[in-house]
């Protein structure tokens, strides 16, 4: 049988969504992800094949939380901080 595989927790897990979110390089991610295993930093491509919803959701998290503030700064009226 051969060498079991990168298994991530959920904080490497949540570590990653917020890092993607911050648009961090996989590159970046990967060197701030430790496989106990091993400890040694993972792989860009061990991120990109454990990691894809992480990756995905990150960025689209971050969109949501800029429109989020957008929509409470018109409803509130504060017009310069939106120009």
């Amino acid at each position: 049988m051969g060498p079991q595989g990168f298994e991530p927790n959920q904080e490497q897990r949540d570590l990653v969504l917020a890092m993607a979110g911050m648009r961090m390089t996989q590159d970046e991610m990967a060197m701030a992800i430790v496989d106990p295993r091993t400890r040694r930093h993972i792989d860009r491509a061990t991120l990109a094949k454990v990691f894809p919803e992480e990756i995905e959701a990150g960025r689209a998290q971050l969109k949501g939380m800029r429109a989020d503030r957008y929509v409470a700064k018109v409803k509130a009226g504060d017009w310069p901080a939106i120009q």
